[in-house]
């Protein structure tokens, strides 16, 4: 008898087999949706019928494979009865469930990309936490000019590096951005 799937033993599943597919194109510089049909059409969820309704239970669209036009349902019916139906929407269940795991992840040139991405948001994150806390030190005086407060911001006279840094910093976060 087929242990029952929970949801999170479904979702941790879907993420080892996205991982599997971007490691077997990798060292196999295969096609990913080669690699992810081969992952999931041997996998025992869809195999194994006892499986199938949990995994359709748990999917994120239970009905991937008929919205697609990749199922006919009449088909399967008639072919294998209810077992070739389900075991149909669960590989195609799966099949979305891993590809939206993938986000759009199309081959290892992608991981350089997220490698650039994660790099630009550490840099990013880093001078946002230095602006605010230049912007905390605001609050109050300025030792370098006669600080004025206008409409409830703060403005320092022209030259002062306190102010100097603030625009420098403000100047670092578009540049981030913008790369």
């Amino acid at each position: 008898m087929a242990k029952d799937i929970t949801a999170s033993d479904y979702w941790s599943e879907i993420s080892s087999i996205a991982e599997n597919v971007k490691q077997d194109v990798r060292e196999n510089e295969g096609d990913v949706s080669d690699a992810l049909h081969e992952a999931i059409d041997g996998h025992q969820w869809v195999i194994y019928t006892g499986y199938n309704l949990d995994v359709l239970k748990h999917c994120s669209d239970e009905s991937a494979g008929i919205d697609e036009g990749l199922i006919d349902a009449n088909a399967a019916l008639a072919e294998g009865g209810l077992s070739r139906l389900t075991a149909q929407l669960a590989y195609c269940a799966m099949e979305r469930d891993v590809c939206n795991e993938l986000d759009g992840w199309s081959g290892p040139e992608d991981d350089e990309s997220d490698a650039e991405d994660t790099e630009r948001d550490a840099a990013l994150e880093e001078a946002e936490n230095e602006y605010a806390a230049a912007l905390e030190e605001e609050t109050g005086s300025c030792d370098s000019c006669a600080v004025a407060m206008i409409n409830g911001v703060l403005c320092h006279e022209t030259g002062c590096p306190r102010h100097a840094r603030l625009k420098s910093l403000q100047s670092r976060i578009a540049t981030i951005e913008a790369a």
